[in-house]
């Protein structure tokens, strides 16, 4: 994960330029020529913390997916200074390739001052946790991917609860430490880890579960077992992997694309991106062709570390004409 989301610097006058150390390979995904979004979320933050003295630390990021990303192709991140306060920073990150920018960011950092108001949403009752066997068993797992999966399954809409999607995600190499600790580099490592599977959720809620063209971050090859057993939990199908038992599904997605990503971290000193992270997914609205999906995320301990917000492109076909339906 690491020297997958690293960034080196260019000598420049005028501004800071950063340059994609390691150009993410084609066969990351396998889906030619497609990269996954999480690795320019976590390299365009790398840039803009290079910016910064150590004692900031960011507390937000605001991106936009202007185009796609050629994964054979050099990535340059420009960051322009806009603030640098005693408790603020606001840097600006311009993803360019062959002089086209394809995507853009505003990165937010603050000192870590205390403040007498501190609660968080609570992590969620009855989600069975990775066992030490889970831990070691890694066959599920999609190896050129740099984090890993363990999939809870979904839990249905109830009163006015919305159906949600949880899962386990860690970094599959533990990350390096740095005089005991390595804020920065966790921090990226979640960033990447925040858009796998996350736009999926808004067609889930609706029992859509095949794609045309199966998100990048599918990290299952289908034949082990795909989700921990779970009392509350029904399995996500996944017939688009072809694996027997598969469900049937509502519909199909023909197109799916994330236009715009928000990211908050809460608790960058207690974050450990190496080590089980809870996700929690649902969709609150879908139209005119896009959908938005929320996103908690919390560490084995109970503490909520970051939250979520997504807007993108869904398109279905065969999808039955639903209004004012509950997520």
């Amino acid at each position: 994960m690491e020297s997958l989301l690293e960034v080196l610097s260019i000598a420049d006058r005028d501004h800071d330029v950063f340059v994609d150390a390691n150009r993410p390979n084609p066969e990351l995904t396998g889906q030619s020529d497609r990269v996954f979004g999480g690795i320019t979320l976590g390299q365009s933050l790398n840039a803009a913390q290079q910016t910064v003295s150590t004692q900031f630390v960011v507390h937000s990021m605001h991106c936009t997916f202007v185009s796609g990303r050629r994964a054979t192709v050099a990535a340059e991140y420009h960051v322009e200074r806009m603030k640098d306060g005693r408790q603020f920073c606001v840097r600006s990150v311009r993803a360019i390739q062959e002089g086209r920018t394809f995507f853009v960011a505003l990165v937010n950092f603050t000192t870590q001052s205390l403040g007498s108001l501190h609660y968080g949403n609570c992590f969620p009752h009855d989600v069975p946790t990775p066992t030490p066997e889970d831990d070691d068993d890694d066959s599920n797992f999609n190896h050129k991917m740099p984090f890993q999966h363990h999939s809870v399954g979904m839990r249905s809409s109830s009163g006015d609860a919305p159906a949600r999607i949880h899962q386990w995600m860690r970094t599959r190499e533990p990350i390096s430490t740095k005089n005991g600790t390595n804020t920065q580099a966790h921090l990226a490592a979640l960033a990447c880890m925040s858009d796998s599977y996350f736009l999926a959720g808004a067609p889930h809620s609706h029992g859509i579960y095949d794609f045309v063209s199966p998100p990048v971050s599918e990290v299952y090859d289908g034949r082990h077992r795909l989700s921990l057993p779970s009392e509350t939990h029904h399995p996500i199908p996944r017939p688009h992997l072809d694996f027997q038992g598969s469900a049937p599904s509502n519909g199909r997605v023909t197109a799916m694309a994330s236009l715009d990503h928000s990211l908050y971290f809460h608790e960058p000193a207690r974050l450990q991106a190496d080590r089980w992270l809870l996700s929690e997914i649902h969709s609150s609205w879908a139209g005119c062709g896009r959908a938005l999906v929320h996103m908690k995320i919390w560490g084995r301990d109970g503490t909520l570390v970051a939250s979520c917000t997504q807007e993108g492109l869904v398109s279905v076909e065969d999808l039955p004409k639903v209004r004012d339906t509950r997520l």
